[in-house]
C-alpha cells in the first residue's frame, strides 16, 4: 500500500472536520461583533498588535508614523453604535469624519485644517473587517493637502485579535 492511501483519507478527514468549525465561527460573525473592541483587553489587544506590527514595518522609527488612537476609536465606535445595530448584514459601511489633527510629527507644527474619515467593510464569509483611516492635512509652508490613509484588518474570534494586518497609504 501506497502512502498516499493513508493520507488522502486523513486529510478527507481533516477537510470534513475543520468546515463545520468555520461555518460555525461565520454564522457567530456579525457587524455587532465589531463593537465588541469598546471592551478594554480586546481594546489592549487591539493597540498591542499595532505596536507591533508598526515596530516591524518602522523599525528606526515608529514614531514617525500615524495610527489610530484609543480616544478615536472610543468616539467612533461610541457614534456608529446605533447605526451598527439598525443595518442589515450586506451593509458594510459606517462612516464617520472628524477633526483630529493625525499627522506625522515632523508636520505637526505647520499642519492645519486637518480632516479624518474613518469607516468599517465587513466581510462576512472570512468574518473580516477593515477599519480604514483617511486622513489630510493642509501644510501652508508648501501650499500642499497631504493626503493618507492606514487599514487595519482582523477578525475577532472568541474574543480575540487574529488575523491583523496593517496597511499604509
Amino acid at each position: 500500500m501506497s502512502i498516499v492511501n493513508y493520507i488522502l483519507p486523513l486529510l478527507v478527514f481533516l477537510c470534513f472536520t475543520c468546515q463545520p468549525i468555520t461555518a460555525q465561527k461565520a454564522q457567530e460573525c456579525n457587524l455587532k461583533v465589531f463593537l465588541s473592541l469598546k471592551s478594554k483587553n480586546l481594546q489592549a489587544d487591539f493597540f498591542r498588535k499595532i505596536d507591533s506590527i508598526t515596530a516591524v514595518q518602522y523599525p528606526k522609527s515608529k514614531a514617525q508614523t500615524v495610527n489610530i488612537t484609543p480616544a478615536i476609536l472610543n468616539k467612533y465606535l461610541s457614534d456608529i453604535e446605533k447605526d451598527l445595530s439598525q443595518q442589515p448584514i450586506d451593509e458594510i459601511i459606517a462612516e464617520r469624519t472628524y477633526h483630529y489633527k493625525l499627522v506625522p510629527p515632523e508636520f505637526a507644527k505647520q499642519a492645519s485644517n486637518a480632516k479624518n474619515k474613518i469607516y468599517i467593510s465587513f466581510y462576512p464569509k472570512g468574518c473580516v473587517f477593515t477599519l480604514h483611516l483617511l486622513y489630510s492635512y493642509y501644510l501652508k509652508e508648501h501650499d500642499v493637502v497631504v493626503e493618507s490613509s492606514v487599514i487595519y484588518y482582523f477578525t475577532i474570534i472568541d474574543g480575540k485579535i487574529a488575523n491583523f494586518g496593517r496597511d499604509k497609504s
